[in-house]
């Protein structure tokens, strides 16, 4: 072989080894960077411990998350999320104040915000804010209804009311950036149309129907942002994956007695939707949730922290 030849022949070695590493480097590099999971503290479960939390922060910790979403409605947001903190956790604080109206709803968070404030400044990049979640659910006015269920049985029959979210998502947003200087987002509903302009990221509880969920690409090409995916599930039972959204209601009704548990369909939707996440590009999603209804995961959950095989899966997705 000619000196020219071994030459080429070494210059296209480095190039093939170099091509190999900078894949391998971009697929661990930019893939899924907020590896998060849902974790309430008092919205629908029963209040828990200290010494509680630190034992599911452990765990939650085993599936390879580095940041979790707190979601509260009381002090103990400011004192887990500190907690979290000091173990090493990015956190994330969700605020939901279930069935309280617009001026109450801004009082609180200008509140949370000031204390934030304090903890954010001790820990630099590692606190944002969700300053919402699903607000025409979880707040009284904006779709007609007390409860919040009264207003989950609405939303097909509801109109207009994006108009006035997005005004008040305005004002919220105004008023909370004057005490707290973290990042913002807002968890948004399917059926809800947010301009995720005033935001930093632009957040959205990912669910599907019968198959068909938002178009992520289309999004993230409009705000020119990163997408964090606030949420994502299904139930553990047959047929549940085609109902996503609301596949937790049934078994709280007479449906509960013809249910039949169905892991792996709940694994299987899990593994679309990061299939999904992974080709669109996502910066961030949160699994939904660790627990729910606490210790007691039955037919019908979303928790997670009994199930072997989508914990092994959510494992698997956050290693890199």
């Amino acid at each position: 072989m000619r000196k020219e030849e071994r030459e080429m022949s070494k210059k296209t070695f480095v190039i093939s080894v170099l091509v190999l590493l900078v894949i391998l480097f971009s697929e661990k590099c930019f893939g899924i960077q907020v590896k998060g999971m849902n974790y309430d503290i008092g919205v629908w479960s029963d209040p828990i411990s200290r010494g509680e939390f630190l034992k599911d922060l452990y765990s939650i910790k085993s599936l390879n998350c580095n940041t979790i979403r707190l979601c509260g409605n009381s002090n103990l947001l400011v004192e887990f999320a500190t907690v979290a903190l000091d173990e090493g956790f990015n956190v994330w604080v969700s605020p939901r104040y279930i069935n309280k109206n617009f001026i109450h709803t801004l009082k609180s968070l200008k509140r949370l915000a000031a204390e934030l404030e304090y903890i954010r400044e001790r820990y630099p990049d590692r606190v944002v804010l969700i300053v919402g979640n699903e607000l025409t659910l979880d707040m009284k006015g904006l779709i007609k209804g007390d409860q919040y269920i009264d207003r989950v049985r609405r939303v097909p029959f509801a109109f207009e009311y994006n108009k006035k979210l997005n005004k008040i998502l305005k004002i919220i947003a105004a008023e909370v950036r004057l005490r707290f200087k973290g990042k913002l987002l807002y968890a948004a509903a399917i059926h809800e149309r947010v301009d995720h302009i005033i935001f930093d990221f632009i957040g959205v509880n990912y669910y599907t129907l019968f198959g068909i969920g938002l178009n992520l690409g289309q999004m993230k090409k409009e705000y020119n942002k990163d997408i964090v995916i606030t949420e994502f599930g299904t139930c553990n039972y047959r047929f549940s994956s085609l109902i996503s959204p609301i596949s937790w209601y049934p078994p709280r009704t007479f449906l509960k007695h013809f249910l039949v548990k169905d892991d792996t369909e709940q694994i299987e939707y899990y593994k679309r939707c990061f299939d999904v996440f992974r080709e669109v590009g996502v910066y961030g999603t949160f699994v939904y949730t660790f627990a729910e209804k606490r210790k007691k995961a039955g037919i019908g959950s979303y928790g997670i922290v009994s199930r072997e095989g989508l914990r092994n899966l959510i494992k698997e997705m956050y290693k890199y």
